[in-house]
């Protein structure tokens, strides 16, 4: 499918994607693997280590990647792996 805006459409408790984050200040643009929690205080946490995301960056696109491409599909270079 590609990258989603947040805004549009929110990523399902529980799944992991790759992000981009916008930070609050100086609107710098980073790229994490993420997941999306529900907790009282937080949405999100890193997927390696499960970290709180810090509350200076805004999840502001994540990447679907449940189109029916089949095999396994790199968004950073956009190019479709069989398996």
């Amino acid at each position: 499918m590609g990258w989603v805006r947040v805004i549009d459409r929110v990523m399902a408790t529980g799944q992991e994607a790759l992000c981009r984050l916008k930070h609050c200040s100086s609107g710098a643009i980073e790229t994490a693997r993420l997941v999306r929690v529900a907790e009282g205080d937080c949405n999100w946490r890193t997927a390696g280590d499960r970290c709180e995301v810090s509350y200076d960056w805004d999840v502001i696109e994540w990447f679907d990647d449940t189109s029916q491409l089949g095999g396994d599909w790199s968004p950073t270079t956009g190019i479709k792996h069989d398996s």
